[in-house]
């Protein structure tokens, strides 16, 4: 397993929420849900079931992508809102080609470790948020991985769970994001 570099994923949210100050007004959501206008650097959504979410479509506002070279894995950040929350999905797996990446299953002695998968962060506008996390069996199908400045494409479809009251959400989708330089 790889370890998680806190670095380059902190690099890639710097990049996003310089680009969120830069492009929204005074909003208790992160994501700016009254500007819905696509951006250039992300195309794509997410379908939600299960839980709170009741085929519940997601369209992504803001994104990238990166490759680690010290992990040897690749991360694309988006974000979206679902109403006035804030979501922050992170689609992860290792090396840099196309093909299918299975999803790895989280678990307490992932802390440590990058997760092939996809997570999901949801801020609530009353300041409350919780998480989805992988379950084994998902896919990550990687059809294009463009060089820097060019987009990294594909679809994800697999089981996400809550850990705080183990509600599962299966989540399938599309994501068309800008690749930033390797890190």
């Amino acid at each position: 397993m790889r370890k998680i570099n806190f670095g380059f994923l902190s690099i890639v949210t710097i990049i996003f929420f310089l680009t969120l100050l830069g492009c929204s007004k005074k909003s208790n959501n992160p994501v700016n849900a009254n500007n819905p206008s696509t951006s250039t650097n992300v195309t794509g959504s997410l379908t939600l079931n299960g839980g709170s979410y009741d085929n519940t479509i997601i369209n992504y506002i803001f994104g990238a992508a990166g490759y680690s070279t010290s992990d040897q894995s690749t991360a694309c950040v988006m974000y979206a809102t679902n109403g006035s929350d804030s979501l922050y999905i992170v689609v992860s797996f290792g090396g840099f080609s196309t093909g299918d990446h299975q999803w790895q299953g989280f678990t307490e002695d992932s802390l440590n470790y990058y997760i092939d998968g996809v997570g999901i962060s949801i801020y609530k506008s009353d300041g409350t948020y919780s998480y989805l996390l992988p379950q084994s069996g998902g896919n990550t199908k990687i059809t294009k991985y463009g060089a820097v400045g060019d987009t990294i494409e594909g679809s994800i479809s697999g089981t996400l769970q809550d850990p705080a009251n183990t509600v599962n959400v299966t989540v399938s989708g599309t994501f068309k994001v800008l690749r930033v330089p390797d890190n």
